[in-house]
């Protein structure tokens, strides 16, 4: 297999994957055993770490919900110098990183900075979601698309509840674990049908998944641990759940809210 070689000076902005370690991208794997610099978020496998070589600079610049490591001008800052000192710098995201990853803002600061970027896409968790929970985001019949949301109370407050409502597509919302309340009253009261079924699915591909479901009406006792990063799905595709298989090695805890 030929490959690309990584080039001093470059910033390579890497999707990382999510759950397994094993779900990463060859690319992205190469990218981790070439690194000088390593800037790496807090949701991703933490065993690609071990890959990195000894003398690799590893700085952890992860954000969870009211706990960031460092701002976003403090990363970039530390990108832009490392890949001026003609280091191989690899920001690493987990999922992937122009998916709520801030990829795009990253690098268009380090383009207008004179620096090199390369995108390295990874497995996201909306698709890891997906196959590990048995929720497919299409099907024919069913779903005919899906929309990729925002959770975020800015965002919220621009979402037109009512199309939502109407939609025949799957919706998934991330950073929707604190405001999925919100989300599910919202929904509801812009007519969307109670039986509609609703799945929480946290770690996604990891060892502690879980799988929530229920339907919209009763959605509010949904209990998302805290501590794991997960996503809400709403559509008529979470049905299939209860016949698709998962994984054999995904923990497969499942809560019914029906």
């Amino acid at each position: 297999m030929k490959t690309k070689s990584f080039i001093p000076g470059t910033v390579y902005l890497t999707g990382a994957g999510i759950g397994s370690p094993d779900l990463i991208t060859i690319r992205a794997w190469q990218a981790i055993r070439a690194a000088d610099v390593i800037l790496y978020d807090a949701l991703l496998p933490s065993e690609l770490l071990e890959e990195a070589r000894p003398y690799t600079e590893l700085i952890y610049s992860g954000k969870l919900a009211g706990r960031h490591s460092m701002s976003q001008e403090e990363i970039n800052r530390r990108l832009i110098h490392h890949a001026r000192s003609g280091k191989v710098v690899i920001r690493l995201k987990g999922g992937d990183p122009m998916i709520f990853g801030r990829g795009g803002e990253e690098a268009l600061a380090l383009l207008e900075a004179g620096v090199p970027v390369e995108i390295i896409p990874g497995v996201s968790s909306l698709q890891v979601c997906a196959a590990s929970a048995g929720i497919p985001l299409t099907h024919r019949g069913i779903a005919t698309g899906f929309r990729v949301l925002s959770g975020d109370p800015g965002s919220l407050s621009r979402l037109n509840a009512g199309d939502l409502s109407r939609s025949e597509e799957t919706l998934v919302f991330f950073m929707a674990r604190d405001r999925f309340r919100v989300i599910i009253a919202a929904l509801l009261d812009a007519g969307m049908e109670g039986s509609m079924p609703v799945a929480w699915v946290s770690d996604a591909g990891g060892p502690s998944q879980t799988v929530q479901i229920a339907e919209l009406k009763s959605a509010e006792n949904l209990n998302p641990d805290p501590d794991q990063p997960g996503l809400l799905l709403v559509g008529r595709t979470v049905s299939l759940h209860f016949q698709l298989p998962v994984p054999g090695e995904v923990s497969h805890a499942v809560s019914h809210f029906l």
